[in-house]
């Protein structure tokens, strides 16, 4: 049977022909959700999908072509499958660097380097204020949200002015303290 017609009866309250659109659904679904995320977490979201699709089908506005909403209403949820996923593993990830970073052994520290970098860190005091703001706050165990509601920053800006501070110190490190800074 025709997917509009299904559609056209459920529309109309026909509970047979939600039942009907919903199988259809669910298996297209399937199939996609299948290929991009695997059997095992296709299911669960291909069923949130579908109950998304049925919720609000009889809301759209007539011009609307079910279709292609429905599955961009998959879309969307995959693609929050993936985000949650991806800021999961890089939660895990950073978790097992600190926790591998708080089991290394200390080195020795360098005089002369620390010399250097102490050198350069007050020349970037001077020539740039808020880059030692932020390595200050940084140092003080401050979180990235509390240094962006200080600095007044987005999450970003600030990952982007630390990766320009860093480049900063080690340029200054390499080269020692230029004239023209």
């Amino acid at each position: 049977m025709d997917i509009q017609i299904i559609l056209s009866k459920a529309q109309n309250g026909d509970k047979t022909a939600e039942s009907e659109l919903f199988r259809f659904l669910h298996v297209r679904f399937s199939l996609v959700a299948q290929k991009r995320l695997g059997v095992q977490d296709a299911e669960d979201l291909v069923n949130d999908a579908c109950i998304t699709v049925l919720e609000k089908y009889r809301k759209l506005p007539p011009e609307t072509q079910f279709e292609p909403w429905a599955y961009r209403v998959l879309r969307n949820k995959i693609g929050s499958h993936l985000r949650d996923q991806s800021v999961r593993k890089k939660t895990v990830e950073t978790t097992d660097r600190i926790e591998e970073y708080e089991n290394s052994a200390v080195t020795p520290v360098d005089p002369m380097g620390r010399m250097a970098l102490i050198r350069c860190l007050r020349k970037m005091s001077q020539v740039y204020p808020r880059y030692a703001r932020a390595v200050n706050l940084v140092n003080q165990g401050y979180t990235t949200d509390e240094i962006c509601q200080r600095l007044r920053l987005k999450r970003n800006n600030l990952y982007i002015l630390l990766f320009r501070c860093r480049n900063w110190l080690n340029s200054c490190l390499e080269h020692g303290i230029q004239s023209d800074d």
